[in-house]
């Protein structure tokens, strides 16, 4: 089991097509726990999509790391995979990945992707790499 913890707030758009591209993962052992820290838009998009995985809780505002802590708190088996609102996996195979590695024992997976920086209309208007490598005191640092 991977649980999806996703934080949104106010983006439903967003949102929508973050949880697009976990429903279209070719690994359907997950739970995504979506937090509406915002208006409840959020919320409405995820129950919208009638899929018994997905959850919905709210922070009330609390910010972005409440929501975070929140998510975790419900997680009771299994790995986490952390996802924002604005992002998506292209691959359809992310969590089949993950879920390879973590079979293994315990483990840090991370993925190299691309940030792509995009109008509020949805045009892309350039992109650059999104590349480290993480260790425990580099998350701690700067929570890449």
């Amino acid at each position: 089991m991977i649980s999806i913890t996703i934080p949104t707030r106010d983006r439903p758009r967003l949102l929508e097509r973050a949880l697009a591209s976990v429903l279209a993962q070719d690994f359907s052992r997950f739970r995504a726990i979506v937090v509406d820290d915002g208006d409840g838009s959020g919320a409405a998009v995820a129950r919208g999509l009638g899929d018994p995985r997905i959850v919905t809780l709210s922070s009330g505002r609390a910010g972005q790391v409440a929501a975070r802590n929140l998510a975790v708190s419900t997680v009771t088996e299994g790995w986490i995979a952390w996802l924002d609102d604005d992002d998506r996996w292209i691959e359809r195979d992310h969590l089949s990945r993950i879920a390879a590695v973590a079979a293994r024992g315990e483990a840090l997976v991370h993925s190299r992707g691309r940030v792509v920086f995009e109008s509020e209309a949805g045009e892309a208007s350039g992109e650059m790499a999104f590349d480290c490598d993480p260790d425990p005191a580099h998350l701690a640092r700067d929570n890449r």
